[in-house]
Order: structure tokens, then sequence, then C-alpha cells
């Protein structure tokens, strides 16, 4: 079903991980989201935040997903230290009227720690944004905020991106 949030962590699997340390690791796989996600900061298809060991293999996201705030993913919101992104797939529009930096992406919206790694993922849904700033939109990963042992490869991105600054087909804004 839907899942309509009003506040922050929304997601359609689960809208918060945050794992201890290594000795603890969540794994999530052959997931499927068919709802429409609603939601304001942190929210995905599949997850709104995920950091600390967490795993997402082989999950889809066919439903929409709409934020009036930030990090905005059709898989992830926003993902972490060792989170793996692998063999995911999102079909569902993805949406932020936020009026500021959305940090929006087809599979993750923001990729914020090291040791990060979105590989092999598909993305066919749009990604759109309607503030006229800066946007960091991509059609993989929105923002890389930590450019340090972030691994984003063998992805496809056939959806459009749309907005205004900081847009990509792949990732929206890389720091180097």
């Amino acid at each position: 079903g839907n899942v309509t949030g009003t506040g922050s962590y929304a997601g359609g699997m689960v809208g918060y991980v945050n794992n201890g340390g290594s000795s603890y690791t969540t794994d999530m796989e052959h997931n499927i989201n068919r709802g429409n996600i609603t939601g304001v900061s942190y929210t995905g298809g599949i997850c709104g935040y995920a950091n600390n060991y967490v795993h997402y293999y082989y999950c889809s996201n066919y439903g929409k997903v709409t934020s009036t705030g930030q990090y905005i993913g059709g898989i992830i919101g926003s993902a972490g230290n060792y989170c793996y992104t692998q063999y995911c797939q999102n079909a569902g529009d993805v949406k932020s009227t936020y009026s500021g930096q959305a940090n929006i992406g087809g599979i993750v919206g923001n990729a914020h720690s090291t040791y990060c790694y979105i590989d092999y993922n598909v993305n066919t849904g749009r990604v759109q944004t309607t503030y006229a700033g800066n946007n960091y939109a991509g059609g993989i990963v929105g923002n890389n905020t930590q450019s340090s042992y972030v691994y984003i490869r063998y992805n496809l991105n056939a959806g459009q991106v749309s907005g205004y600054n900081y847009l990509g087909g792949i990732i929206g804004y890389n720091p180097g």
C-alpha cells in the first residue's frame, strides 16, 4: 500500500535503519514496493535513511516517490557508511518540491559517508525537482557528499532528469 509521512524518514519497506557498527548487518533482499511514498526529508521507494552496514540487493520500486524536503531516492533517500545498493531497479517517478538543495536521485538521493557502494542499478523513472536553484539531481545519485570511498559503478539511467542546476544522467553533483 501507500505510505504517507508528514515528517522525516518514509520508505516503502523501512523508514530508518542505522546499525550500531560492524557487528550488526541488515540485509534487505528481493523486496518490491508498488505503493506510492510521500514524505518530507529522507524519503525512499524502499528505505528513507540507511547507515552502517545496510545492504540492499535486488530491490525494486514501482511507486511514485514524492517529497517536500531533502534526500529523496527511488530506492534509498540517503545512504551512509558501508551501505550497499546493488542490482536494484526503480521505475517510479521521483519528485521534490523542496525550495532548496533537494539531493534527489533515481536510485539514491544522497551518498553521505565512506564505503558506500552503488553498483549495477537501473533507473527508468523520471527524476524531477521544481526549485529554481541548486538541485543536485541525478538519474542514479543526486549528491555524492562524501567523495572518498564511494563507488558508483555499472549503473544505467534511462529516465529523464529535470531541474535547474547540478543535474546529471548518473550523478547530479560530485565534489571530487
